[in-house]
């Protein structure tokens, strides 16, 4: 029985005839695919990080003690814990301030251990009755305004709605759990000012800082009036009430200074990508130019045979997308791997807000890189599959002989 003749088996069985050298070529597009996934992914964190900080950033001006505006930046973007204060008339000053037209203020208790945790984590007192900022995101856990001791925990924290929490000697109550931002706000508890003053003197009774004035905060949370440039209210708060030991700093310009860093930090990743992209195409056309030069007897006696300059392209090709489907599916799946295991360790390392991917995301870079991968190996074989095609078969086996 006549068997049929079959250009994949015989593209497979030139692949498993050189294994070095298809080694190397699919060790490339391995390479190529995993950094392609990896920092794809990456590129789409850091652009959901900026879009969150914009949303979570509702106010027009934050208003911090001077010299600690890098703690807050701690605490909004890392979660880092910290406490502060600002002098006990902060509130009448501001609101005595031109341009200003609105006043929330924040309290910010640091906590060294919690029944929760094996680490501090931060605390933040907020005025339901002014609030104006974190309330309509705080409600999309809980509808109604929290009670007196009771928390809503941010995502990483431990504990489920209706359990009991513990700082400074107190119990409290989870009144829900927040969903996840990819910022400070996932290591943080939110109180009302109750029970956030309340904690306050309990921190104090046990040692943990010094006695302040029950009427100072930490922030405060301005809106300015319709109209207003924010950077240049705050500046005037800031020179008006810097003898006081008050700072001002526009949150526009604050998600800005972070943003442009973080563009320039995926611009130099976008920059990779296309580098590499251009280096495996060079590396693999150059490979394959080489590989059909070493073949030249191979591939005339398959023309002497009457095999057609087509079909001596497709066989060139074949092989092609045989490794580049290998290295990319692998490549993929190991970038897929190394980015889930990597991800938690440089969120906790950086000090810049990198949001977890959904699986949606995953899948869809996953396929991307796939199928860019896939194309590479026959993209880059073109010009020797071309060149192949139109070389004479005699000519050939005389240039070998």
């Amino acid at each position: 029985m006549r068997t049929k003749f079959s250009f994949r088996k015989l593209a497979k069985a030139n692949i498993q005839s050189k294994p070095l050298r298809s080694f190397f070529l699919l060790l490339v597009v391995f390479l190529f695919s995993l950094a392609i996934l990896s920092g794809s992914l990456f590129i789409s964190a850091l652009s959901d990080g900026i879009m969150r900080i914009s949303n979570k950033m509702g106010a027009d001006i934050m208003v911090v003690p001077s010299g600690y505006k890098s703690n807050v930046e701690d605490v909004l973007l890392k979660g880092e814990p910290s406490t502060f204060y600002l002098p006990a008339d902060t509130l009448d000053l501001l609101e005595e301030q031109p341009g200003v037209k609105q006043v929330t203020p924040q309290l910010y208790i640091a906590t060294l251990s919690a029944s929760c945790c094996s680490y501090p984590l931060q605390i933040i007192g907020i005025d339901t009755k002014t609030d104006f900022l974190v309330q309509a995101w705080l409600k999309q856990t809980l509808p109604r305004d929290m009670a007196d001791g009771e928390v809503l925990a941010g995502h990483n924290i431990i504990g489920e709605a209706g359990e009991k929490i513990r700082f400074f000697g107190k119990e409290l109550k989870i009144a829900g759990r927040l969903s996840k931002t990819g910022m400070g706000f996932d290591g943080t508890v939110f109180v009302n000012m109750n029970t956030a003053k309340m904690l306050v003197k309990a921190s104090e009774r046990k040692g943990v800082q010094k006695a302040v004035d029950n009427s100072q905060v930490s922030v405060v949370m301005v809106k300015v009036k319709s109209g207003l440039d924010p950077i240049k209210v705050a500046g005037n708060i800031s020179k008006n009430l810097s003898n006081r030991g008050i700072f001002a700093m526009a949150s526009k310009s604050f998600v800005n200074d972070l943003a442009d860093k973080l563009y320039m930090l995926a611009g130099l990743i976008k920059f990779s990508l296309v580098l590499l992209w251009v280096m495996a195409l060079i590396i693999l056309a150059m490979s394959y130019t080489t590989m059909i030069n070493e073949r030249k007897r191979e591939l005339s006696a398959l023309r002497i045979l009457g095999a057609t300059r087509k079909q001596l392209r497709k066989i060139v090709l074949l092989e092609a997308w045989q490794l580049s489907s290998v290295g990319s599916i692998t490549g993929a799946l190991v970038g897929l791997l190394l980015t889930l295991i990597s991800y938690p360790l440089l969120v906790n390392k950086w000090s810049i807000p990198l949001p977890n991917p959904s699986w949606q995301v995953y899948v869809f870079y996953s396929l991307v890189t796939v199928i860019v991968g896939m194309l590479v190996g026959p993209l880059a074989s073109l010009p020797a599959a071309w060149k192949v095609s139109k070389r004479d078969a005699y000519t050939s086996m005389r240039e070998t002989d």
